[in-house]
């Protein structure tokens, strides 16, 4: 009996068949990687400068609405022109008016968002400056008291005069010349003794640089005020419940 034939041998599958898609062509796949990753990345800076800009817009709407509704109350604390007088803290009513009306606004967002808008500046400006504005205030008057008691001692009388002189001095507001002793006094000459004793100068000169920047922002806020109509008296009655709420 004869045996059959052996089959003829299977050569082994090849493990890279499958991978056919892979290029051979080093030279072709790389110049088509990079076109592709430089189209990609150029359609997400173009979709990212899309979302930003229609982001500004609505930042812009947003600002545009709620200043809208808060103008009025601003435009109504400065309604009162602000005016020296011989005392060092006379813009304190006058500020706390503004600060108080702007209580709870987003002034810094606003103000980015609208950087045209010169009252929305000039508020946001007031309201960041006024705290160091106090704090120069209670320096100068804690400095000219000292001063004044140690260059002038005696009367208490004569003491709060002088300092109502000195005030009046350094914001250049006239003081009336009443009694005997503010007759007599030569003002100028006490003034710059008490101005070169120990830190009044400093503290004065700090205190009218923070001053004008104060009196500059609030004139701003007031220029070429208009009533409000009764719509906007409206939308400001709105966002006074908003706040309060």
């Amino acid at each position: 009996m004869s045996s059959s034939p052996n089959p003829p041998e299977t050569p082994p599958a090849d493990p890279w068949a499958n991978l056919a898609w892979w290029p051979a062509d080093w030279s072709q796949f790389l110049p088509d990687f990079i076109n592709t990753a430089i189209v990609g990345a150029l359609v997400g800076i173009g979709l990212w400068i899309m979302q930003t800009v229609v982001a500004k817009r609505e930042r812009r709407r947003l600002a545009e609405s709620a200043w809208a509704h808060a103008q009025p109350l601003i435009r109504t604390a400065v309604s009162v022109p602000m005016e020296r007088t011989a005392q060092i803290d006379f813009f304190m009513q006058y500020v706390e008016n503004v600060l108080s009306s702007a209580k709870g606004m987003d002034l810094i967002a606003w103000r980015d968002a609208l950087p045209e808008n010169t009252e929305i500046a000039a508020l946001e400006s007031l309201v960041r400056e006024a705290p160091a504005l106090k704090h120069a205030m209670n320096d100068l008057s804690a400095s000219v008291r000292e001063a004044v008691d140690e260059i002038l001692p005696g009367s208490a009388s004569r003491r709060n005069a002088v300092r109502t002189h000195y005030a009046g001095w350094l914001l250049g507001v006239d003081v009336p010349r009443t009694g005997i002793f503010s007759a007599s006094l030569d003002v100028d000459a006490l003034m710059n003794q008490i101005a070169a004793h120990g830190q009044p100068l400093g503290y004065g000169a700090k205190y009218m640089r923070l001053l004008t920047e104060i009196e500059s922002d609030y004139a701003e806020l007031g220029r070429d005020e208009v009533p409000p109509s009764s719509r906007a008296r409206r939308a400001s009655a709105k966002w006074s419940k908003k706040r309060r709420a």
